[in-house]
């Protein structure tokens, strides 16, 4: 069963080990590293996130840059709303709460969620899931691709058997 990440983007900036220093020299390096992040984990995962940033009164741009996950959708709250209200509607309003997982470190948040049915996840340990996810992803990839460029026959045959073959072919080639 797939599963919905709904991510307080903000929240999850200031509250990660690795993006919070980030934040500290560039704020929208940490935002574009965190919405890459998480489309690469929807990308191999399955799963679908939705990252919702505060906007009170901002005009940014309200989804992820293009060539990122189709299952990624990133978001400003409407200026009257925080990220946290827009995460709480959405779970309330939400016909399977079970498959949506709430990602922040805010405590009333995560609290409120898990009274409704939702799980939740603290910032590192969703960032370290992902990556573990991706690497395990990238490892199995690998393995694959050498175990396919090491299992071709013609590899396995003795240079006299493939260059008897070689020429067995050239011969069918040629004829009518």
């Amino acid at each position: 069963m797939s599963r919905l990440y709904l991510i307080d983007g903000y929240n999850v900036i200031h509250h990660s080990a690795i993006l919070k220093p980030l934040a500290m020299l560039d704020f929208e390096a940490a935002r574009d590293a965190l919405i890459t992040k998480v489309s690469r984990y929807c990308s191999v995962g399955g799963d679908s996130a939705s990252i919702v940033f505060d906007g009170r009164g901002r005009r940014l741009k309200a989804r992820p840059p293009d060539g990122l996950s189709p299952r990624l959708t990133g978001s400003f709250s409407p200026h009257h709303l925080s990220a946290d209200s827009v995460i709480e509607r959405t779970v309330y309003q939400a016909a399977d709460r079970h498959a949506i997982t709430v990602v922040t470190a805010d405590r009333g948040i995560r609290s409120l969620c898990l009274g409704m049915g939702s799980p939740a996840m603290m910032p590192d340990i969703f960032l370290d899931m992902m990556r573990e996810s991706v690497d395990e992803l990238t490892r199995q990839i690998e393995s694959d691709r050498t175990r396919q460029s090491t299992n071709v026959l013609e590899d396995r045959l003795d240079p006299h058997t493939r260059a008897w073959l070689h020429r067995l072919r050239g011969r069918l080639d040629k004829r009518p």
